[in-house]
């Protein structure tokens, strides 16, 4: 997390742990709880981790980027399950929105039938750095012929798509989707290009670096009204 003046931030350790995430609040409702992908709330000792902060279990990694094939910042390796380091062999080359989309299908897949649960998956995708497999940017050698670096942009959106939509199908398959909310959002405006008719970008305050698009989707046994846009909640 960060505070301070929209062009110059001051970094704290990780979000406060006073404050109570909503894995906290979803746990005293009985719910397990499960963190998938990027956590980037802090890790500058045990207390911050996923696992001590209202979540059962932790797949991805703790900082804010990596190196997507090779799961390392800095040429530190970072990606565990719970506080544990993955052993590296196991997961050398793979992609790891396919391994956060694995392991979400994974905990749908396993969840008590006696149990709700919530999930958060974060995917990094498309956070940098810009790697995606090349069936996925290959899809894209035509529309942006001239723009290799789209061409892997647009994949890396291409692949994340593609696990929410294993996601959904797992959700879909296990009888669980009419009675499953998803919320689905992002933590910041773009970096580059154009937030227009919003000002500002990632890493101010602005609203082009606060409000994004979002949805929230549920059967109509969870949402009282559906098919509507709320231009607020962004």
């Amino acid at each position: 997390t960060s505070v301070g003046m929209h062009d110059q931030t001051v970094r704290t350790p990780g979000l406060p742990l006073d404050v109570p995430t909503v894995a906290d609040y979803m746990k005293k409702l009985g719910y397990s709880t499960h963190a998938i992908g990027k956590w980037a709330q802090g890790y500058c000792n045990v207390s911050y981790i996923p696992t001590k902060r209202g979540f059962d279990t932790f797949y991805g990694f703790f900082r804010g980027s990596q190196l997507y094939f090779a799961h390392t910042k800095s040429k530190i390796y970072d990606f565990r399950r719970d506080a544990d380091l993955v052993p590296p062999e196991t997961i050398e080359g793979r992609y790891n929105t396919e391994l956060f989309a694995e392991e979400a299908v994974r905990v749908i897949e396993t969840k008590s039938s006696d149990k709700p649960f919530f999930m958060y998956l974060a995917f990094s995708a498309p956070h940098g750095p810009i790697e995606v497999p090349t069936i996925y940017s290959a899809l894209y050698k035509t529309t942006f012929k001239k723009n290799p670096t789209r061409q892997i942009y647009a994949g890396m959106i291409t692949a994340m798509d593609t696990g929410i939509g294993r996601v959904m199908n797992a959700l879909h398959r296990n009888d669980l989707i009419d009675n499953t909310l998803i919320v689905f959002t992002s933590d910041n405006g773009a970096i580059q290009g154009d937030n227009c008719p919003l000002r500002g970008t990632k890493s101010t305050i602005y609203e082009g670096g606060t409000r994004v698009p979002s949805f929230v989707y549920g059967s109509q046994n969870l949402l009282e009204k559906r098919r509507y846009v709320n231009p607020e909640i962004g």
